[in-house]
């Protein structure tokens, strides 16, 4: 508890240096922002608020923490101010000797330690124009934004500010003047070196300040934070650095006034209770050793001959007897000037998933689009004929059922039917006509079951054969009867010996014509089916694209939709060899694919690639070959991959979707990046990767909402060490809620290799919530040196670990 309570009041102590007032952001003082300026009641404060209200304005936009104003600052950008005022300068580089910008905050119990300086002079009186203090602010804040220091400004490295303003002597101008800092601009703990029981170096040793410049071959250097891990630590504590990559490592230092040391920082220079021990003054942190400068790394290299061309290894100090608890932060000097002082960093990695995240893709928006399909029942004209059996009268629909199939049209119901009915001439002419009467009637029962209704129309005629007798035994040995009355032929017919020959010719003359008028049933899906289909391939035989394409598409939600089977997609015949029908096609294969969720294999990839040739216009088509090429291909020279992405490039020139098509490009690079590994052989492996993973950044949305495919493609540029893209990539994705751990605990070990991180007010809300994930295991991070306790410097980080870790 009392440790709670220290913490408490340790970060209320640091919070009193925040110089504010009143609240800048706050609606009644937003108002007064708006007042006009009285040169003799000019309010300097009002300005500085309406000032930072701007620039906070402005970073918010960029997804940075809002700048928040510390005393230490305030204070020594007010003093020069009143310099600039006093002598009519407006440079920072003027500030020399007492009003440097490193006397002024050491004045304010600060450190020139990544403090960063900027300036403005504005009117404030124009003749009898008036002027307010939000149009100054919005002048200046465009200008700063507007010029070479924005980039430092928008930088996550600094996160306070303090801001002096001075009027002129003849009070028309203002003279404005900015610092901004972290965290390690604050210097509240130098009072406890003196009494702390280890040696922690409290000077320079004599090297100059870090300078852009000089330190660019270290700011290039990719993943520099790396080297730290070259430390190590022998059974003598000795302390070495080794490598067996010299050949890179070694480029760094080319100057016998290039250098190597070690900065041995000390847990108890970051105690739960009371300030860190650290002067921010001095450029490193603990005990320092004596550096190690590359004219004497020949000497000292414990490789010699050609083992030292790509392997080093030397002695860069010693670990002092009564140190137990410490972390090795490595120390690189660039002719004399202190870069970079490296603290120790872990990596979390995984294992990338390469399943595709693309599909084929069929043609249902594209062309012929206008015309809508639905279908809708129409009228259709029927006719057939019914052989009637000698003497048979009844006729039920089994035995109308063959000629109705027959038809080969989808189900109907008829509402008007006319029936011929005719019998042979044998028998008795009463009975005939009976009997043609019994098989019309029995013929129009059956037909009306078709119907549920009770309003078909009916028609029926009734008939001998005579004249179509008298004409089928012409030419036979019959045709004599053609002389005689009907009376007379009834009786010849009629006996055996003739009735059985002439019964072939009979059986032709007992049958019914049947002519109908029906609608078709499109009551049940299977009938709705076969009908669409009848009308797709109507539309397609009598050339109408439009309409066809129209119906295919209907007929593809549906099969999607299980509401129709496949077997309608299969019964489709479009014709092969015409480019008009080549995206009736490629619909027609990409849902036999999809349908029946079957990978794409070399079938398919041979039929798109014929679509292909038959279309070259048809970006769909085009589309489904290019991702079937870099599935199914196994590249093995870079021209290969060349000629894919020129097709791609040319697809995004055409109306194909975005989105769609970044994930195809995505797709070939992916692919591009595991065929290293595999067969291909490119000039430069290192170029090529490198060229890749810039094709990615182009391509990855930043703002993508799906967390599992940003940490899936984090991994990937982890594996390709690239962690600052990895680091960028997952930030948009941390202020989304439910995050997983895995997500929260890669994000925290890509911050371990940033400088400035953790000097943010986000960071705090990322370790907050992987506490309350799994306290465990961040307190684990700290206690096994994978998170470094220098990150202590920032309060709030202190408190989390001390309140939740130490008291465990």
């Amino acid at each position: 508890m009392k440790l709670i309570i220290f913490l408490s009041v340790t970060i209320v102590l640091i919070q009193s240096a925040f110089a504010q007032t009143e609240d800048y952001n706050e609606k009644n003082r937003i108002q007064l922002y708006s007042d006009p300026i009285s040169v003799e009641a000019f309010d300097k404060e009002l300005l500085k608020d309406a000032i930072l209200f701007e620039l906070n304005n402005e970073i918010i936009l960029i997804d940075k923490d809002s700048y928040e104003v510390i005393s230490t600052l305030s204070s020594a950008a007010q003093d020069f101010a009143k310099y600039m005022s006093e002598n009519d300068i407006t440079k920072p580089e003027q500030a020399t000797g007492n009003i440097s910008l490193t006397n002024r905050l050491v004045k304010y119990n600060g450190a020139n330690n990544q403090a960063f300086e900027f300036t403005a002079k504005a009117t404030i009186q124009k003749g009898k124009d008036t002027i307010t203090y939000i149009q100054i602010a919005k002048e200046v804040v465009f200008n700063w934004f507007n010029s070479k220091i924005a980039d430092d400004i928008k930088s996550l490295k600094y996160r306070f500010i303090g801001i002096g303003i001075e009027t002129s002597i003849d009070n028309k101008k203002c003279f404005i003047d900015a610092i901004i800092g972290n965290y390690s601009t604050l210097n509240n703990g130098t009072h406890r070196i003196a009494t702390f029981p280890f040696k922690i170096n409290i000077t320079n040793m004599k090297l100059i300040a870090y300078d852009e410049k000089i330190c660019k071959k270290c700011d290039k250097y990719p993943n520099i934070q790396d080297l730290q891990a070259n430390l190590k630590v022998d059974e003598n504590n000795d302390i070495w650095f080794e490598t067996d990559q010299w050949k890179t490592v070694g480029k760094l230092f080319k100057l016998p006034t290039d250098a190597l040391g070690v900065d041995i920082v000390l847990w108890e220079q970051y105690p739960c209770i009371g300030e860190n021990v650290v002067d921010n003054n001095i450029f490193s942190k603990g005990i320092t050793t004596k550096p190690v400068y590359q004219k004497k790394f020949i000497k000292l290299n414990q490789f010699q001959g050609n083992e030292a061309k790509s392997k080093f290894k030397i002695k860069l100090g010693i670990i002092p007897e009564n140190v137990k608890n410490y972390e090795l932060n490595l120390i690189i000097i660039q002719d004399k000037h202190f870069c970079k002082n490296i603290r120790s960093a872990y990596l979390k990695t995984g294992e990338v998933d390469t399943k595709s995240k693309c599909s084929i893709i069929g043609d249902t928006l594209s062309f012929f689009n206008k015309f809508t399909y639905q279908p809708k029942p129409d009228t259709a004209h029927f006719s057939f004929k019914i052989p009637f059996e000698l003497g048979k009268s009844n006729y039920n629909q089994d035995d109308l059922k063959p000629f109705i199939e027959a038809l080969n049209e989808p189900a109907f119901n008829p509402i008007n039917i006319k029936i011929s009915a005719y019998s042979s001439i044998e028998g008795e002419e009463e009975t005939n006509e009976k009997l043609r009467n019994n098989r019309a009637e029995s013929i129009i029962s059956s037909l009306s079951t078709l119907n549920q209704s009770d309003s078909i129309a009916t028609e029926v005629l009734t008939a001998d054969t005579w004249e179509l007798f008298l004409e089928d035994i012409k030419g036979t040995e019959f045709e004599k009867f053609s002389t005689l009355d009907k009376e007379a032929i009834r009786k010849e017919i009629n006996k055996p010996a003739n009735i059985k020959k002439l019964e072939p010719i009979f059986e032709k003359h007992r049958y019914a014509e049947v002519e109908m008028l029906a609608v078709y049933d499109l009551s049940d899906p299977k009938n709705e089916e076969i009908f669409v289909l009848k009308k797709f391939q109507e539309a397609l035989d009598t050339g109408n694209l439009s309409k066809s394409l129209s119906i295919q598409k209907f007929m593809i939600a549906n099969v999607r939709q299980n509401k129709y089977s496949m077997s309608c997609i299969e019964k489709m015949q479009i014709p092969r060899d015409s480019a008009k029908f080549a995206g009736m096609q490629m619909n027609k294969l990409w849902l036999e694919y999809t349908h029946t969720k079957t990978k794409i294999d070399s079938a398919f990839w041979k039929e798109v690639k014929r679509l292909d040739t038959l279309d070259i216009d048809n970006d769909y088509i085009k589309y489904n070959k290019i991702y079937a090429d870099i599935s199914l291909s196994e590249f093995t020279t870079e021209q290969e991959i060349d000629k894919i992405q020129l097709e791609i490039d040319k697809l995004l020139t055409k109306t194909l979707n975005k989105q769609l098509l970044d994930a195809l490009n995505l797709e070939l690079q992916l692919k591009a990046l595991r065929s290293i590994n595999q067969e291909l052989k490119t000039n430069d492996n290192t170029k090529f990767i490198q060229s890749k993973l810039a094709k990615i950044k182009e391509i990855v949305n930043f703002n993508n909402k799906d967390s599992k495919e940003a940490l899936n493609l984090a991994y990937l540029f982890i594996n390709m060490g690239d962690y600052n893209y990895a680091l960028d990539l997952l930030t948009p994705i941390m202020r989304s809620r439910n995050l997983s751990e895995e997500l929260i605990f890669t994000y925290l070990s890509l911050c371990s290799y940033s400088e400035y991180m953790h000097q943010t007010e986000f960071y705090n809300e990322i370790l907050e919530k992987a506490i309350k994930i799994n306290k465990i295991e961040v307190c684990n991070l700290f206690k096994e040196g994978k998170l470094s306790y220098q990150l202590f410097e920032n309060p709030k980080v202190k408190k989390l670990y001390c309140t939740e870790c130490e008291t465990q």
